[in-house]
């Protein structure tokens, strides 16, 4: 990638299958997008941006870390929490699935087998 490891390339595809625009998108962390003009998304969330701050403010308020985030995030947040372990939960299952199947596919003596599905 050229700004940055951890971007995706967005194209625009034509009806003959030519590519006619094409976009780079980085996530550069706490939540900000960046492309080749600028920051996307400079709205800031959070009140601190490093965990010792955090953890300090927390203590100073009596506060837990989750009490932070829902002061930050807003109560909404715990539902869409909730939706992200969900989607987890079930992708994790869909590798699994993927990974017998892929392991029965194989013709390897049962000795190495087991060496591959060692976690």
């Amino acid at each position: 990638m050229l700004l940055h490891p951890n971007g995706m390339r967005f194209e625009a595809m034509a009806a003959d299958g030519n590519a006619i625009d094409k976009w780079y998108v980085y996530s550069i962390g706490g939540g900000n997008l960046r492309d080749e003009y600028g920051v996307l998304n400079a709205e800031k969330i959070y009140s601190h941006n490093k965990m010792s701050d955090i953890l300090r403010w927390c203590k100073q308020e009596g506060k837990s870390l989750w009490e932070y985030v829902e002061d930050n995030e807003g109560p909404e947040i715990w539902q869409f929490l909730h939706d992200v372990w969900l989607t987890m939960k079930e992708q994790y299952s869909v590798v699994l699935i993927m990974r017998a199947f892929c392991l029965a596919q194989l013709s390897l003596p049962e000795g190495h087998r087991r060496i591959i599905q060692k976690p």
